[in-house]
């Protein structure tokens, strides 16, 4: 999960807060016979944080586009 906040830097008021979150599967396979084998991918944590990061951007421009920003 990643959370989001866009702060009024003259006020410091809240504007908008939210949170996003990711997840990636990892494929396995068999390996003759011995059962099942996960290959490890140095970049799982990145690709599951880059979607949670498009997930809350994608929350947070829904809730300026719905409630505008203008009069908080």
């Amino acid at each position: 999960k990643v959370s989001l906040t866009v702060v009024n830097a003259s006020t410091s008021q809240a504007m908008a807060s939210v949170q996003g979150t990711g997840e990636f599967d990892l494929e396995t396979s068999q390996v003759v016979g011995f059962g099942s084998k996960a290959g490890h991918d140095a970049t799982l944590t990145d690709k599951v944080i880059n979607l949670a990061m498009i997930d809350a951007v994608n929350k947070l421009v829904a809730d300026m586009e719905n409630n505008g920003w203008t009069n908080r």
